[in-house]
């Protein structure tokens, strides 16, 4: 799985040219296809489809609105306090991390759910 993160028009921009590399535009977050597996069995992924009104899902291409990160910024806290388990912990601040970043650069987040086995 793959986070893009916008940082400005530019990044915008290179995200619809279906740039694939981080740029000074453009920060990409990488999940193994296990940490994605994961996410998905502690249902966290349901809980963003929800609050951010898309479809996370294997072999899809899905962009967070700007109006609709607070919304997963806030379920992300949420769920992080409510857990004991330091895996999922991890991970979701690392959730933390991109909507914060996204929300602070007026963008964007763009998820790519490719399912392959690799830790690409």
């Amino acid at each position: 799985m793959k986070v893009y993160v916008p940082l400005n028009k530019e990044g915008i921009e290179e995200l619809e040219l279906c740039i694939e590399h981080e740029t000074k535009n453009l920060k990409i977050y990488i999940f193994s296809s296990d940490d994605y597996f994961y996410l998905e069995k502690c249902r966290y992924l349901d809980f963003l489809n929800v609050e951010c009104d898309c479809i996370i899902d294997l072999y899809e291409d899905e962009d967070i609105p700007n109006e609709k990160l607070k919304n997963g910024l806030n379920i992300t806290k949420i769920l992080i306090s409510q857990s004991s388990d330091s895996r999922f912990i991890n991970l979701a601040n690392k959730f933390v991390e991109i909507f914060e970043l996204a929300i602070k650069c007026g963008t964007y987040i763009n998820i790519y759910c490719y399912g392959s086995l690799n830790n690409e």
